[in-house]
């Protein structure tokens, strides 16, 4: 998949960090078996291991969440602080995923989560759905998988199209944007977890008449580009 680089940070908490609250929801399809050519490298340390806090020589500590394991599913809980005050959510970096489903005749439509007040920076906007990169995960993985406990089953047919990655610490912490497009348009009402309000299949033109969680907005030409091209 092809890359595009841009300057923003999303900074939410996963799914993980409060009990999830989901009303009834249908079975699960099986997941498809994530391509290869998908795949890229670690996203922040090689070893899967969290940097010495003692010391913040480099402007920057990590702080795991309490009950968190090192590794494995749940690892990357925590948080990432910067000196000047900044947080990013994620150990190993963060992940989302963006939706598109172009219909009969050509127009395409985008899924968005409405962000709860109960999440950071949540003040009803809208945006990806998304979260921590737990230490062996892929973005791809990251995102599916947090795709799957906020919103619900993803629709079968999905292809990737491309990855945006960002780097607000470079080296450190990076949030990946990973576009896919779909073969059905599904209803997440009945499926949402805590995390959002609501979600909602958004046309180009209906975009300007939301709230956009400002990150997303800023960056959305950037995704778009990635589908177009």
């Amino acid at each position: 998949a092809g890359a595009c680089w841009g300057s923003w940070a999303y900074v939410g908490p996963s799914a993980r960090a409060a009990p999830p609250i989901k009303s009834a929801q249908t079975t699960i399809p099986t997941r498809p078996t994530l391509p290869t050519l998908i795949r890229t490298p670690p996203i922040l340390h090689s070893s899967g291991a969290i940097p010495d806090n003692d010391h913040m020589e480099a402007g920057y500590e990590f702080q795991r969440r309490e009950g968190a394991p090192e590794a494995g599913p749940g690892s990357g809980d925590g948080w990432v602080r910067t000196s000047d005050g900044r947080s990013y959510w994620g150990l190993f970096g963060a992940a989302g995923m963006l939706l598109r489903h172009v219909d009969e005749v050509g127009e395409a439509r985008y899924l968005l989560a409405q962000r709860s007040t109960r999440v950071h920076r949540g003040h009803g906007e809208w945006a990806v759905p998304g979260g921590a990169i737990d230490s062996h995960e892929t973005p791809v993985e990251a995102a599916l998988r947090e795709f799957d406990e906020e919103m619900g089953p993803i629709p079968s047919g999905w292809t990737v199209r491309g990855i945006h990655k960002v780097d607000p610490l470079p080296g450190v912490w990076s949030y990946y944007t990973c576009c896919a497009d779909v073969s059905e348009r599904l209803d997440y009402d009945d499926t949402l977890s805590w995390e959002s309000d609501a979600a909602r299949w958004f046309t180009e033109s209906e975009l300007s008449e939301v709230e956009l969680f400002a990150p997303f907005a800023t960056v959305f030409p950037k995704l778009r580009a990635i589908f177009e091209n």
